[in-house]
């Protein structure tokens, strides 16, 4: 069984569309479970025809009270709904290919097996890793004509990081990922604490994974991004000089922010699972990390190099050490 986690909001105008493609699944062992974060167009309609439309338990509709206000919350309340084997998140305006679910629950199954054939079934099955995996997209417009074939690529991403560079970045397009139920009920743990630390769902969902145990990438697009300009978070391209520009548009003061933003939730996430952590440089990183924002400069950058916490790429990360 699949948990589809639905997080919606005024998503009238592209609701529909978005839950036919769920329809067409090649795979159909799954359950849909929309979470509304109080919208005021017909969205909450739309989703109520499509659970009395749906089989019994099929669908689940839930609103919040109060309202989470952001994506990352919207998500992580309706996860909290879930027991699958396996989760999916999904965004309202996007559309998935026929074959998504199929497609990413094979890589995940693949990934698994690997687990078990490198640790030992028993051990691993004892050990309950938490595992993510991730797909690319195609990059739509409105009208859902294609603007690039590689999400990955059109936003410059690398297909895999190490742990200390999820600490500061996140190659995770979170609807098109899939977490198997060790990752989601570690996702489940964080929720309802300090939730505005998290700064989206898919990013500490792959840092969950990435530091106990893997984050797996399937290079296929399966679903169609949507991009308009309602969207929470949209791709725009970062590759190269253009990302470096983007970052100087910005200026060092937001950007140094958003480093501390990152450091905030390295802390919330030591907070989470300190007891896990057993590896004394590993958590000798999360602490320096998590305390960066009362570090002078020169401090900050000696941090980042020490443990390898750098953005991908030589002109990212020379833009990370001239604003940090």
């Amino acid at each position: 069984m699949v948990d589809i986690i639905l997080a919606t909001y005024n998503g009238e105008k592209y609701l529909s569309k978005l839950l036919d493609s769920l329809d067409d699944q090649t795979f159909q062992d799954f359950r849909v479970i929309i979470s509304d974060d109080g919208s005021s167009d017909d969205t909450i309609s739309i989703a109520r025809d499509y659970m009395e439309k749906s089989e019994d338990g099929r669908v689940i509709l839930s609103v919040n009270h109060p309202y989470a206000k952001r994506a990352a919350g919207n998500f992580m309340s309706a996860l909290t709904m879930s027991d699958a084997d396996y989760v999916m998140f999904c965004d309202q305006d996007d559309v998935w290919l026929e074959t998504k679910i199929e497609d990413t629950l094979g890589k995940m199954i693949s990934t698994e097996e690997m687990i078990k054939d490198l640790l030992g079934e028993e051990t691993a099955e004892e050990m309950m890793i938490p595992v993510l995996v991730h797909t690319d997209a195609y990059v739509a417009d409105t009208d859902l004509n294609c603007l690039a074939d590689s999400f990955m690529d059109f936003m410059g991403l690398p297909h895999e990081l190490s742990s200390p560079e999820y600490l500061i970045q996140n190659n995770v397009l979170g609807c098109s990922s899939m977490m198997n139920r060790q990752l989601a009920e570690m996702m489940q743990y964080a929720y309802g604490r300090k939730m505005d630390a998290i700064m989206m769902h898919d990013h500490f969902a792959a840092l969950i994974a990435s530091f106990f145990g893997a984050v797996s990438y399937l290079d296929k697009p399966t679903l169609y991004y949507r991009q308009h300009e309602d969207n929470s978070v949209g791709a725009r391209s970062l590759k190269g000089l253009g990302g470096v520009l983007n970052g100087i548009s910005r200026g060092a003061e937001d950007f140094r922010g958003m480093v501390y933003d990152y450091s905030r939730q390295a802390r919330y996430f030591t907070y989470l699972f300190n007891p896990y952590i057993t590896d004394e440089g590993t958590m000798a990183m999360l602490r320096d990390f998590g305390h960066i924002s009362s570090m002078k400069k020169t401090d900050r950058i000696k941090v980042l190099k020490r443990y390898g916490i750098e953005k991908r790429g030589a002109l990212k990360k020379a833009g990370q050490y001239l604003f940090v």
